[in-house]
């Protein structure tokens, strides 16, 4: 650097310039998670936009959320998982999409579905077989069917009923023995 220049020194991307008037030195400091300097020589870091995120110090980008998560606030160092019964089918989001009323999904969902056939969708927006003496014969449901007077279903998650067989009957818990 020419003998008497002001502030010679220019940091690298992924770092700010600090400058001290006082004693005309240059400090670089590293952007910290959640920032971004993508140019040398600047004096501020930007910050992640939403959508986006960027774990580590240092850097020169952010980096886009995944489909099935999203990330609501700028500056983050990581991004949020959509919950049961939403989902992002894209990256760099900003929220997530809530399942229509006859359709969930699991955590970091990219789409959702409805429950299917001997299932049913609980208050919680997740799919939980059916129980004894109960059915569902079509996925989507919210609610199972009781079985008609004398038949049972065989098991949890059954998609019909039936009678017990010959020589068997039905207890009081709809099982046959």
């Amino acid at each position: 650097s020419p003998a008497g220049s002001l502030f010679c020194d220019r940091c690298s991307a992924g770092k700010r310039t600090l400058k001290n008037t006082t004693s005309n030195e240059t400090k670089c400091l590293p952007c910290e998670g959640g920032r971004y300097q993508d140019l040398s020589g600047n004096d501020t870091c930007i910050d992640c936009p939403t959508g986006w995120y960027q774990t580590f110090p240092q850097k020169q980008f952010c980096l886009p959320c995944v489909p099935g998560t999203y990330e609501n606030e700028t500056a983050s160092t990581e991004c949020k998982v959509c919950e049961v019964g939403q989902y992002s089918n894209q990256g760099e989001q900003s929220n997530c999409t809530n399942c229509s009323p006859a359709e969930t999904s699991t955590e970091r969902a990219t789409f959702c579905s409805q429950c299917e056939a001997g299932t049913y969708m609980n208050a919680t927006k997740q799919c939980a077989k059916c129980s004894l003496g109960q059915y569902s014969s079509q996925g989507g449901q919210v609610h199972c069917t009781t079985c008609e007077q004398g038949q049972t279903s065989l098991e949890m998650g059954q998609t019909f009923c039936t009678q017990c067989e010959a020589g068997t009957f039905m207890n009081a818990t709809k099982q046959c023995e």
